[in-house]
């Protein structure tokens, strides 16, 4: 079984040179600056 070799990475390291996607339909609603914001909170 491997192991998981777990690291601290800022934020800016997890976005940098990377791209995340969401499924068109996971989402059926536009984000509004709210959401933005209380996701941004959480992490």
């Amino acid at each position: 079984m491997k192991e998981i070799d777990g690291k601290v990475k800022t934020i800016r390291q997890l976005l940098s040179g990377t791209h995340y996607a969401i499924d068109y339909y996971q989402r059926e609603y536009k984000w509004q600056a709210k959401q933005v914001q209380d996701l941004i909170d959480d992490l």
